[in-house]
């Protein structure tokens, strides 16, 4: 697996990392939750709709992509059962422009 650059943090120990530039010959861009502290990945987030390019933060635990045809700025934050900690379950969707 190769990371790409850019990281959303979600908290000061989480951060939402992505493989997206690195594995597009492979589709959709894929992220995934990452413990900092124990150096693992949580697991892969589920989105409800496609999502291109990196995750990026927009503050109070949340972070922002953009559709796939790039018209679009989608906002998400963890799904309940993800705070603090535990399975990995779809992104929330807090809000779509």
């Amino acid at each position: 697996m190769y990371w790409d650059f850019d990281a959303a943090f979600v908290d000061e120990d989480t951060p939402v990392a992505g493989t997206s530039e690195c594995d597009a010959r492979y589709g959709t861009a894929r992220h995934r939750l990452v413990d900092v502290p124990e150096m693992t990945v949580r697991g892969e987030i589920s989105y409800p709709v496609p999502v291109s390019g990196p995750a990026r933060a927009a503050g109070d635990g949340t972070w922002y992509t953009v559709s796939e045809d790039g018209t679009s700025v989608h906002l998400w934050e963890p799904a309940e059962e993800i705070r603090p900690a535990g399975p990995i379950g779809p992104a929330s969707r807090v809000h779509v422009r």
